[in-house]
């Protein structure tokens, strides 16, 4: 079954925000009523490189964190 690009949006936000492949499906399949498992959702995760987006997200993050900790640090 192909599943349309809003599906596989919803599945990359829910990632970022770090759930599992299988907590995904399950609530993708809830909110959708289809049959989306979450092998699919691995292999979009693997084809797209989630992995690499989470690991930016991350990474921005932690700067962020740092750079308001040194700014209150200067106060």
């Amino acid at each position: 079954m192909r599943y349309d690009d809003l599906i596989k949006e919803e599945a990359r936000a829910f990632f970022l925000q770090g759930l599992g492949y299988k907590t995904i499906a399950k609530k993708l399949r809830e909110q959708h009523q289809n049959t989306l498992s979450h092998t699919t959702i691995s292999r979009w995760s693997s084809k797209e490189d989630w992995k690499k987006l989470l690991d930016k997200q991350r990474k921005a993050i932690r700067s962020e964190t740092n750079r308001n900790a040194t700014h209150s640090n200067i106060k």
